[in-house]
């Protein structure tokens, strides 16, 4: 089952250890919360670890949003993974600058904040690669994908 989890920095050594074992089957993406203080941040920068094909620029931020969530649910470019994980250090810290701020979107308004975040995960993201890809997607596979917000 996907999840998002708050932890403690002893299970994550565990889990980087458990993705060091799986080699090419799987990814373990690692991202600074604290370096991570608005959302344009946080999308450019999952958007580079997990190599997002187009990066928007800051001219085109009313569209990150829905670009953002379009292309973790498509991940296409990682046949061979079985598995993902995001690390998101500092939580605490992560999107601190945030305040709610509305961002126009093609599928209607976003308030950004670290809270949309989770949601998204929760909502969107987890249970698309859980069991949602088989539906929509021609021969879409179910992968594993899990988040670890360390405070």
């Amino acid at each position: 089952m996907n999840t998002i989890r708050l932890v403690k920095q002893d299970e994550i050594d565990k889990t980087k250890q458990y993705f060091d074992k799986k080699g090419d089957k799987g990814l373990l993406v690692e991202l600074q919360g604290k370096e991570l203080r608005t959302w344009q941040q946080y999308a450019i920068e999952i958007g580079k670890k997990l190599k997002f094909p187009v990066m928007y620029q800051e001219s085109q931020k009313e569209h990150i949003v829905d670009a953002y969530f379009d292309w973790i649910r498509d991940l296409s470019w990682y046949e061979s993974i079985e598995e993902f994980a995001i690390i998101i250090y500092d939580y605490n810290q992560f999107l601190r600058d945030e305040k709610g701020n509305i961002r126009k979107g093609n599928y209607g308004n976003y308030i950004i904040n670290k809270e949309m975040i989770v949601s998204g995960f929760v909502d969107v993201v987890l249970p698309w690669w859980e069991y949602e890809v088989k539906q929509c997607v021609v021969e879409g596979k179910a992968k594993s994908f899990n988040v670890y917000l360390v405070a």
